[in-house]
């Protein structure tokens, strides 16, 4: 939770940005827009779980996977109803950001 919280400040988006810390029981708010940084067999393993904490409208934003690891990542939440609206790269990692398919988002 540290690297959490220092990171958007290094990036002057502190202000903007909330944390919890919280078992998945005792969560039950959804959130415009969910980043998650995290390998991808983790992503993957979370995808039902991370599915469910983005507002219908929002965004689900994953990252740190590298380029052969994005079609499993982007399986796993398709299985879970959420489609690709935008994909980038640097080297070889990836950034999905994922939504509804009817979102527009």
């Amino acid at each position: 939770m540290n690297a959490s919280r220092s990171n958007p400040a290094l990036n002057s988006v502190a202000e903007v940005c909330e944390f919890a810390e919280s078992s998945r029981e005792d969560m039950s708010q959804r959130f415009d827009d969910v980043v998650v940084n995290v390998d991808w067999a983790t992503l993957c393993r979370l995808s039902v779980i991370l599915s469910e904490r983005f507002s219908l409208e929002g965004r689900l934003i994953v990252s740190r996977f590298v380029d052969n690891m994005a079609g499993d990542v982007r399986e796993a939440f398709a299985a879970c109803g959420l489609s690709v609206a935008a994909r980038t790269t640097d080297d070889d990692w990836v950034c999905l950001v994922l939504s509804q398919p009817d979102s527009g988002s």
